[in-house]
């Protein structure tokens, strides 16, 4: 009866750590991506719209409100399938490119959107690159997904700005990232990133 006793204390506190982990994580995405800075930045190109082009001020305000509504409905999920990782990394380049006067698409290729993910996985690798990168053209980002002995290996490419490579390091984005991961699947993933010719190429493994 003791041992028992002492199982069952020892799940509930583990219960209890995930929660609170899981409950962190939730604030830590809300506050990256409510920054003042970004919403500034936001609000300040939103204004030079508005007095230039009324129009496309508002594409611009519903791209803003879709941005965030898709970015709430998953903040609180530990995984989401991919297909609502992809509207949320997609509503992301919408807002920006409003933002930045230009058109950012994402190529995804061999991609199974009912797979589980981490959520905003992939938002935080767009952020990352538009963190380190200054896009002042068109610009492409690709997600390549392949599947090989039970487990699914995403290859995100950013494409440099400016003609430079992107240098992203292990910055509060990436950290993020990490511990979504491991709050998702704990001890069976992997992630590893670096300069390529594309530009900058993050590779991460999850079980499929």
């Amino acid at each position: 009866a003791v041992v028992q006793a002492h199982r069952e204390r020892r799940r509930e506190e583990q219960v209890e750590a995930a929660t609170r982990i899981s409950e962190r994580l939730q604030l830590e995405l809300l506050k990256r991506s409510l920054q003042p800075h970004f919403l500034m930045n936001t609000l300040a190109a939103l204004v030079e719209v508005v007095e230039v082009e009324p129009a496309q001020a508002v594409r611009f305000i519903e791209s803003l409100g879709e941005a965030y509504r898709q970015l709430l409905a998953v903040a609180s999920e530990r995984t989401i399938d991919m297909g609502r990782e992809l509207a949320l990394a997609r509503a992301h380049l919408d807002l920006m490119g409003h933002r930045q006067g230009t058109e950012f698409n994402l190529h995804p290729s061999g991609l199974d959107e009912g797979a589980p993910v981490p959520p905003a996985w992939l938002l935080t690798l767009l952020e990352n690159a538009f963190s380190h990168n200054r896009y002042t053209k068109p610009a492409t980002f690709r997600l390549d997904e392949a599947r090989r002995d039970g487990r699914r290996r995403y290859t995100f490419t950013a494409p440099a700005g400016e003609g430079e490579v992107p240098a992203f390091g292990e910055g509060t984005g990436t950290r993020y990232l990490r511990a979504r991961l491991e709050e998702a699947f704990p001890g069976e993933w992997d992630l590893s990133d670096g300069p390529t010719e594309a530009g900058w190429t993050t590779v991460v493994g999850m079980p499929a």
